[in-house]
């Protein structure tokens, strides 16, 4: 049997198809630590080498020859992940049978689960793969530690108040409505012909009439207002 593989992440194979970290044209990328969260999925992925092929059920071969055990003949495996905490069993994947050689290449038999953590509470576990190969009377239940930590918390950023229309006016200027009388910096080029429009509305009459009247005291005359606030 291979070792296991874990991992918290695929990737497309691209041109690594003959990688044993492929499998269906995604490759896995190790997890070294074996530290996962629970908003996670845990994947493994091992092999089962040479297992044995049962013996046909008449006792003989295609060629009608008496055989034990034919190379043609179907394998018997069985598999599953178990999860333990201690000594309690806190989750446990199905049953899965493989009867045929899916990695004729290494003449071996590929495993793989995805296993969702959600379901897991944070802690330090266990996990046992159980193995056996039904055919050959053998089994094997390797085991490794992994540590699944909580889930990533998405904080919400508090959405900031639009300010108000006047202050999207006046903050192009330097100025501000708090600040309207103070600021020194405004230019006459600039602020003359914004009076017509911050008139229609986009400022109250009170502050329209206050900063007509600063316009008036820090910048050179203009002939519309010369003497109209």
């Amino acid at each position: 049997m291979s070792s296991v593989v874990l991992a918290s992440q695929r990737m497309p194979a691209g041109k690594k198809a003959d990688s044993p970290l492929v499998r269906d044209g995604m490759q896995l990328v190790p997890n070294l630590p074996h530290v996962f969260r629970q908003d996670q999925h845990l994947y493994l992925l091992y092999e089962v080498y040479d297992p044995s092929h049962s013996a046909p059920e008449n006792g003989k071969d295609n060629g009608g020859k008496a055989s034990g055990k034919s190379p043609a003949a179907p394998v018997k495996l069985l598999t599953s992940i178990e999860f333990l905490n201690g000594s309690t069993k806190a989750f446990e994947t199905p049953l899965v049978e493989a009867t045929a050689l899916n990695t004729p290449t290494r003449g071996a038999v590929a495993f793989q689960f995805d296993v969702p953590l959600a379901d897991l509470k944070p802690g330090l576990y266990v996990c046992q793969i159980n193995v056996i190969d039904d055919a050959g009377g053998t089994f094997s239940f390797p085991r490794t530690a992994v540590l699944i930590r909580d889930a990533v918390q998405q904080v919400a950023t508090p959405a900031q108040p639009a300010p108000p229309a006047s202050r999207l006016w006046l903050s192009g200027l330097g100025v501000s409505n708090e600040s309207i009388g103070k600021s020194p910096g405004l230019k006459a080029p600039l602020i003359w012909p914004l009076i017509p429009g911050l008139k229609t509305g986009l400022l109250p009459k009170t502050l329209y009439s206050r900063f007509v009247r600063y316009c008036l005291r820090v910048l050179p005359p203009h002939k519309n207002y010369a003497g109209n606030q």
